[in-house]
């Protein structure tokens, strides 16, 4: 079943996961996905950036640069009807296209024609599908919360840090070398397997800081919130 990914959802998603009401990079110069889908969503006339052209070149520059940018430019995308009514999107940020259709999903496109429906829903009824899956109303949906999404473990974890109290400070990391090292490991935890989908992905210093380790790329790993918590200042294997 698909759950319904409307604003209660969310709300019990952040409630479980302790975390704030909204996504803490949701905005056009903190998360490279979240620009790129209200972009756009712009194009296609859904609704307007709202943004000085100095500020809209500078961000543009600053995502330019970005790998995480780059990889995401063909898979953010949008359909609409042949009249020109947007009718689905792709690779979107769930909090935009909240703003849109008001469910929070990164995938989400209505049916094309009728005879599609009509196929898809004799699918879903001979499975006694429940009529509040959202597939009786969308012939893609794929609810997402933001912890879901791998910009928030590239970019949000410096955003709750800095938000948090630190018991000592140091140097965050660039969010290009978060990417680079969630990249090299797939996006899975190195200790469980745990994916962005199961847990908040943080980067991890094998070698603990304390313990004199360094921002080099062989001494970080992608670790789970619960791995990475549970090693604390402990260096990797001595836990």
């Amino acid at each position: 079943m698909i759950v319904s990914a409307d604003e209660s959802w969310y709300t019990d998603q952040d409630r479980r996961k302790k975390l704030s009401r909204h996504c803490p990079i949701a905005a056009n110069d903190k998360c490279p996905r979240y620009y790129q889908s209200q972009y756009a969503a712009a194009i296609e006339g859904a609704h307007t950036i709202d943004l000085p052209i100095d500020v809209r070149t500078r961000i543009e520059e600053m995502w330019a640069s970005s790998d995480a940018f780059a990889s995401m430019e063909q898979s953010v995308g949008t359909w609409t009807k042949a009249d020109g009514t947007l009718r689905g999107v792709a690779g979107f940020c769930p909090e935009v296209t909240a703003r849109l259709f008001g469910l929070y999903c990164s995938d989400l496109r209505t049916y094309p024609d009728e005879e599609a429906r009509r196929a898809n829903h004799d699918i879903l009824a001979a499975e006694g599908t429940p009529h509040d899956d959202l597939r009786w109303n969308w012939m893609v949906a794929e609810p997402r919360h933001y912890t879901e999404c791998h910009e928030f473990s590239v970019h949000g974890a410096t955003q709750l840090r800095e938000s948090g109290k630190a018991t000592k400070k140091r140097r965050a990391l660039s969010p290009k070398l978060r990417f680079t090292v969630f990249a090299r490991d797939g996006w899975r935890c190195v200790y469980c397997g745990n994916a962005a989908a199961d847990s908040t992905l943080h980067v991890d210093h094998r070698i603990a800081v304390a313990n004199g380790g360094t921002d080099a790329l062989d001494n970080l790993a992608t670790a789970c919130e619960e791995c990475n918590l549970g090693k604390g200042a402990s260096d990797a294997g001595n836990t």
